[in-house]
């Protein structure tokens, strides 16, 4: 009986330290920290583009709910179709933006009409908003190789705010459709 309880004893043992080493192993995901938005939806859109020309989307909008500021790390589309490039990203304050959102720009990145006052995005200091219209748009830049349907499903915004990083996932999706004059397949946003 008394063996049976020093190997049931040992066993637990056994079982609790490979429990706390999985536990100090594991990959942990950042939190979704201050530029978070909860209340954000589901966003798709869709265009049509031609390929290996730039193109912008940007819909993407920060705001720090925070009270320190937040630095740009990068940003990544989840979920995306092989081909769909990411060529850059750009950040501008919506209050210097003459459109304040660019939802997209079909033939140019960045969008000639911001390309003077866009910072790129690594890097980029976000303050914290003094209201819900300080907004700094994040614009994507991509190209796709040829004819076809290409998509992201959500977008990954990776920051940090001190030694904080933090990683932020918006359900923002996009498909584009190539050539852009190719109209008779529907091009509609993903799901």
């Amino acid at each position: 009986m008394r063996r049976r309880f020093t190997i049931c004893a040992a066993a637990a043992l056994a079982a609790a330290a490979a429990a706390g080493a999985w536990l100090a192993i594991r990959p942990s995901r950042p939190a979704p920290g201050p530029l978070a938005c909860p209340k954000c939806g589901v966003l798709g859109l869709s265009f049509r583009v031609d390929a290996q020309d730039p193109f912008t989307y940007g819909l993407l909008v920060l705001v720090n709910s925070g009270d320190r500021t937040a630095v740009l790390e990068e940003v990544e589309p989840l979920d995306a179709d092989p081909g769909l490039r990411l060529v850059g990203a750009v950040v501008v304050p919506t209050r210097v933006n003459p459109w304040n959102v660019t939802a997209s720009d079909h033939h140019d990145f960045p969008p000639r009409n911001v390309a003077d006052v866009v910072e790129p995005l690594r890097g980029y200091r976000v303050p914290p908003a003094r209201d819900n219209a300080d907004g700094h748009e994040v614009m994507l830049g991509f190209e796709v190789p040829g004819p076809g349907r290409f998509a992201f499903r959500r977008l990954a915004v990776d920051y940090h705010v001190g030694e904080t990083r933090y990683r932020a996932i918006f359900r923002f999706r996009l498909r584009v459709c190539a050539p852009a004059r190719q109209r008779a397949v529907p091009c509609e946003p993903p799901r």
